[in-house]
């Protein structure tokens, strides 16, 4: 029965490991992406204040507006990808607990004589 314990705990051990190197893989990528959302929204900013100021003939405004809804989808993307990323990691452990199979559990074992 230990044996079993413990090939269990080491599979799902491995399937964690794996799912957390994707994560790492990606993670730079991530906050490379949000480092760049934060900029756009202070060029945005500073953009909208100086149109105020110059009174401006709209094109700052068109352009914040397209910057903007770039930054948005960005941010839609991560979010998908973050809920993609836990959705398979928690199918996968799902997965893991129902694939192990513990002496004594098959049908045969369970009939009588």
């Amino acid at each position: 029965m230990d044996a079993v314990v413990t090939a269990a705990t080491n599979w799902i051990g491995s399937q964690i490991i794996d799912e957390a190197s994707l994560l790492i893989g990606v993670e730079d990528q991530i906050r490379n992406l949000q480092d760049e959302l934060k900029c756009m929204q202070r060029y945005i900013q500073d953009a909208e204040d100086r149109q105020g100021e110059d009174g401006g003939d709209g094109q700052v405004a068109i352009f914040a507006t397209k910057i903007r809804e770039i930054a948005f989808h960005a941010e839609d993307v991560i979010d998908i990808y973050i809920l993609k990323v836990q959705s398979r990691t928690i199918e996968n452990i799902w997965k893991s607990r129902s694939s192990v199979e513990f002496p004594g559990s098959n049908e045969a074992s369970r009939k009588h004589p």
